[in-house]
């Protein structure tokens, strides 16, 4: 037991007793009392009660015997539970005697002497000591390992030293320069794998308070709870997010803020309406210099491999040219099992003097990058595809959020296997329930024989993440399913036949009164009349 948690534990025995006592002296003075009203109502003379009453001895003396049964008790457990409080001040008044002792002695100039009982204290006090220490580094050998297993196990790249032709990193190409000029140098800044060390006590409500204080008391930025707790569970749910809205309600100040909140630096990367393929977002080889021309893309997921904070980049405007060509390739690489297999292919070959973690002209796809793809619907944009809707979490930002009063406070720090130790324990604690599994059943019946529509199991996948994550920030799980069924699903009704949809929409909106309750699902219901208005 910690000095911590005796001292806790000794004063709550002292409260105790001291109620325990103020208890029994409170049952004396009112038995005092009553014994003394009694003789004074008869008198002075209580001969006639007692002849009134015979029995009255009998229960006087009854009583008397439990009275002293549990005085006798009481007093037994005070005893008992102040024979270490005794102890312990006996104790701490020889470690005090010891210590002014040493104090005389040290001013004089002489050797301290010690009694028997202050050598017995030094020796049980370096014990301890010396038993704290080493389960302190027991715990934290044990942390580093397990923190080391997770990341391996999560495809970050642990190994930073080269083998075979790339062995040295003084060997350079052509020229006699780096042919990925920045990424070496961030390998010269950076030469080990970082690994953070977490915040003690977050949990992922405290992480959505803390943030919606941070943003508006240190960035002056106002969100709603529920766009806060939606934006994490974004995160939970999927490793590709929407932010769509109108313009000015801080999509993009949204995940810069929760980057700096965080302590790693979000990067936004302004998507050009020419992109039409990987090289317009990865860079390309220039063959006239020798070097690879390295986009901020590139920088952004070389940098986010050398440690595991969450790093978030956002991709501004992203339907600004077609998402489904020139993101493609991570589309299809966020969708491997396995993360060590998801590999960007950089260059076509590996060259001598190339970043340290580049193989073979490739780079891991770090496993803690989530990219933002922020949206606004107007005639200047492409709308998204099935394919990216599907694989994306999605976030409707249309309203500005309230102001209200913060003061500026610090950021936290957790690495992604603590930040997905959070979300894995929300989905134990706050899984779907079985009702809500029903709802989202006769739900998904009732599309597939009305409008011919559905969702496939990457989508519920996203379900069984988004609302659990939604409800330990705080706030109810069915306002996250009205979000998620919204966005996800009911979304799909809008390349359904319109004829159809505004035929059967009345029925539509009868199911979801019947599922949700009436009004239980505005977001589901609003959705509904939009497409059949729209339609």
């Amino acid at each position: 037991m910690s000095r911590e948690s005796e001292r806790r534990s000794n004063k709550r025995v002292l409260r105790l007793s001291l109620l325990i006592s103020f208890c029994i002296l409170c049952m004396i003075g009112s038995g005092f009392l009553l014994v003394l009203n009694i003789n004074r109502a008869y008198g002075n003379d209580l001969s006639p009660l007692i002849e009134a009453n015979p029995r009255i001895n009998v229960m006087i003396i009854i009583v008397m015997v439990i009275f002293g049964l549990v005085l006798l008790a009481i007093f037994i457990y005070i005893f008992r539970s102040t024979k270490r409080l005794r102890f312990i001040w006996k104790k701490r008044r020889r470690v005090r005697r010891r210590h002014r002792r040493e104090a005389a002695a040290a001013r004089k100039g002489i050797p301290c002497r010690y009694s028997k009982k202050d050598k017995l204290d030094i020796l049980e006090e370096n014990k301890l000591r010396r038993a704290a220490e080493r389960e302190k580094e027991k715990e934290e050998r044990l942390r580093r390992a397990m923190v080391e297993k997770a990341l391996k196990a999560q495809g970050f790249d642990m190994d930073n030293g080269k083998t075979g032709p790339q062995a040295s990193s003084a060997e350079v190409a052509g020229d006699g320069s780096h042919r990925f000029p920045t990424l070496s140098a961030y390998d010269e800044d950076h030469p080990a794998f970082e690994v953070t060390v977490p915040d003690p006590g977050l949990t992922l409500r405290s992480i959505a308070d803390g943030f919606r204080q941070y943003a508006a008391g240190t960035k002056g930025l106002y969100y709603s709870p529920s766009d806060v707790a939606a934006f994490l569970a974004s995160l939970s749910a999927s490793h590709t997010m929407i932010l769509q809205g109108m313009s000015g309600t801080g999509k993009t100040s949204l995940p810069i803020a929760f980057g700096e909140f965080l302590g790693s630096p979000t990067d936004v990367v302004p998507v050009q309406p020419t992109w039409k393929e990987r090289t317009d977002i990865l860079g390309y080889y220039n063959e006239f210099t020798g070097r690879y021309s390295e986009s901020e893309f590139l920088k952004a997921l070389y940098s986010a491999g050398g440690n595991d904070l969450p790093r978030l980049v956002v991709l501004d405007e992203a339907n600004i040219a077609r998402v489904e060509y020139y993101f493609a390739e991570f589309l299809s690489l966020l969708e491997l099992p396995d993360r060590s297999k998801r590999r960007v292919s950089v260059a076509p070959s590996g060259m001598d003097g190339d970043p340290e973690r580049m193989r073979g002209g490739s780079i891991l796809l770090p496993p803690n990058v989530w990219f933002i793809m922020t949206a606004n619907n107007d005639d200047s944009t492409f709308a998204f595809s099935d394919k990216v809707y599907d694989r994306a979490s999605v976030i409707d930002l249309d309203r500005r959020a309230e102001p209200f009063e913060a003061d500026p406070r610090a950021g936290i720090r957790i690495g992604l296997p603590d930040l997905e130790l959070l979300f894995d324990g929300a989905e134990a604690r706050y899984g779907l329930t079985s009702r809500d599994r029903r709802r989202i059943d006769r739900l998904d019946s009732f599309l597939r024989a009305a409008f011919g529509v559905s969702f496939g199991n990457r989508v519920m996948a996203q379900i069984r993440r988004y609302v659990p994550t939604y409800a330990a920030c705080g706030l109810p799980p069915l306002e996250a399913l009205d979000q998620i069924l919204s966005r996800k699903v009911l979304r799909k009704l809008g390349a359904a036949n319109p004829v159809l949809v505004r035929a059967r929409s009345g029925e539509l909106l009868a199911l979801l009164s019947e599922l949700f309750g009436e009004g239980g699902a505005p977001l589901c219901e609003a959705t509904v009349r939009r497409i059949s208005d729209n339609g």
